[in-house]
């Protein structure tokens, strides 16, 4: 039993650890930290939890490290606790979490972003019953979850949400193909007059049902088929959206084969967006064409297209091309002399080529090419990319991706292209005359990997764009200088012929004919200041003729072996290419 002089001790003891405690806590306020404002040490606890809040690989279930703030000392807890803002950004807990988040945060709004899985959804009934019961304070709302959850979930976003600014929704697993089609949901009764940013991917959503007036960033990805709109009826969307920045569509809209023919619209029909800074739309080719059709952007709204192809076939058995996408491209970039000022110049142009797939690209920095050739469409934002056209084929045709290549660049006002990049590059002399020689401001090619093509026929000035093989008699075709102001080629992994008369069905250009063209240049006056080749196969004899008929010539000395044999190409391109030729 405690005696009396022990109960004095550890009254005692008490009495001095308490006077520690306050000499420590005066202590403290001598430290820089401590000198804080209150307001600006919240502004800092908030940031930790907004970057947390934000940071895609921060929504597992459980409490967030941030939440330790409220630990440190006893001012830091008395600021956190007594900060209602910090508490809005919600996270999937226990139920006492849950309870405690909805009290510290008191009347302000709520966001949540969390990522529900397995282990999440056994909390999830409690917390959404809890959370969304108070659906008219939330503020942001972004959820992931497999598609077999999405009953569960939708069925809880049911009541009105006048403050909702920000709503994201990723419905993942897919949908599949031939099973019973799941009822559209109406998010919130699609009242959400605040809303400001909508994406959705693989949502099945009553579109009627939104009012989106204020919005302005709609991001709406993998919309199973059958809950994807006509361009009709999203064009009817598009006619509330006019504060609209950014609109990404990503096989959202159903194809558009029969619009042409059915439907006529005139001017006033258009959809203007005045305020569209980015628009990306991956569709079928036919969707992209008639959606464009139907609005009005400014010219500076920067463009992402991907083009699908439909697999459909002309009377002949070829495929039909792209002719709708041309004049509207054209339209386009198409400038009066009294927007010249207010858009900048074209300066680049890259194009990259794979057998079933190209892409044209444009860029307003010369040679900005880490940029331009990023895979991620979504990187390539605010890098002054004014347009990227992607086309994917059904079928392997390299005659019909070298044509429709061709009709896009010519197509396009490009006369202030400086420099351009060719990934892959076609080997025909014709693809060059149409996609390049309007290019009379081009000084710098660079060509990237595969064969070299058959340049040196539209490179000379004294030859004839190469006319016979465009079905021409010689002498027949044009005698415009191709590209008069060339000052630089670069070339990179390109493999030359070892005769061009011996690989007709290559028809790839030799060395020899290259320099000569390049000497012919010279010959006029205009000769390349520089020339670059860069692990290609070069000898020695090679080497001391290109000097001579260039400014300057480098060679890095290296070669990919591999590379040197013309007959790299398996049997199944030898046939593709020995079918385009038959074609011609």
């Amino acid at each position: 039993m405690e005696t009396a002089a022990q109960a004095r001790i550890d009254d005692e003891i008490n009495r001095l650890l308490s006077s520690v405690h306050d000499l420590r806590t005066r202590r403290n306020t001598f430290s820089p930290i401590a000198r804080l404002p209150t307001e600006t040490l919240a502004s800092i606890f908030v940031l930790c939890a907004y970057d947390y809040h934000n940071n895609r690989h921060s929504v597992a279930f459980g409490v967030p490290s941030w939440v330790n703030i409220s630990y440190v000392c006893r001012r830091w807890r008395d600021v956190a606790l007594n900060y209602p803002t910090l508490w809005t950004y919600l996270f999937v807990a226990s139920k006492r979490w849950t309870d405690v988040l909805l009290a510290r945060s008191r009347q302000a709004p709520l966001k949540l972003r969390a990522a529900l899985e397995h282990q999440t959804f056994d909390v999830w009934p409690n917390f959404a019953e809890k959370v969304l019961n108070q659906a008219e304070r939330v503020q942001e709302l972004c959820l992931s979850f497999p598609r077999r959850y999405a009953e569960m979930v939708f069925s809880r976003l049911s009541s009105h949400a006048p403050l909702m600014q920000i709503l994201k929704i990723s419905v993942y697993n897919g949908f599949v193909p031939g099973s019973p089609p799941e009822s559209p949901w109406a998010l919130f009764n699609g009242d959400m007059p605040s809303l400001r940013k909508l994406e959705l991917r693989g949502c099945q959503i009553q579109w009627n049902s939104f009012a989106l007036k204020g919005l302005t960033t709609l991001s709406l990805h993998k919309v199973p088929e059958p809950c994807r709109p006509s361009v009709e009826e999203f064009h009817a969307l598009l006619s509330c959206m006019q504060e609209l920045i950014y609109l990404h569509l990503d096989g959202v809209l159903q194809s558009a084969r029969s619009f042409f023919g059915s439907v006529v619209f005139d001017a006033s029909q258009k959809v203007t967006l005045p305020h569209l800074s980015r628009f990306l739309i991956c569709a079928p080719s036919s969707t992209i064409y008639a959606l464009l059709s139907l609005v009005t952007i400014p010219l500076k709204t920067e463009l992402r297209l991907t083009c699908d192809s439909e697999l459909e076939y002309d009377s002949s058995g070829c495929l039909v091309d792209y002719s709708p996408l041309y004049p509207l491209l054209a339209q386009r970039f198409t400038i009066q002399e009294s927007q010249v000022l207010a858009v900048p110049t074209i300066r680049s142009l890259v194009i990259t080529t794979a057998p079933m797939a190209f892409s044209v690209i444009l860029g307003v920095s010369e040679r900005d090419w880490d940029h331009m050739l990023d895979t991620d469409r979504y990187m390539q934002w605010g890098y002054n990319i004014p347009l990227k056209v992607v086309v994917t084929f059904g079928i392997s045709t390299m005659k019909l991706r070298d044509r429709v290549i061709s009709n896009i660049c010519s197509s396009i006002p490009l006369s202030g292209v400086r420099s351009v990049l060719v990934d892959c590059p076609p080997f025909s002399p014709s693809f060059w005359k149409k996609a390049l020689g309007p290019l009379q401001e081009l000084r710098y090619i660079k060509l990237i990997g595969g064969y070299m093509p058959n340049l040196a026929s539209v490179l000379s000035p004294t030859l004839d764009y190469h006319a016979e093989d465009e079905g021409e008699p010689a002498g027949q075709g044009s005698h415009q200088i191709f590209a008069p102001a060339l000052e630089e080629l670069e070339l990179l992994c390109i493999v030359f012929s070892t005769g061009f008369e011996a690989d007709p069905w290559l028809r790839c250009g030799t060395l020899r004919r290259l320099c000569d063209a390049l000497a012919d240049r010279k010959e006029e006056g205009r000769a390349l200041g520089r020339f670059t080749m860069t692990r290609c196969c070069v000898d020695e004899s090679d080497e001391q003729k290109l000097s001579d008929v260039v400014g300057e010539f480098q060679w890095d000395g290296d070669f990919s072996p591999d590379l040197r044999d013309p007959y790299w190409l398996d049997e199944m391109d030898r046939e593709r290419w020995s079918d385009d030729e038959d074609e011609s």
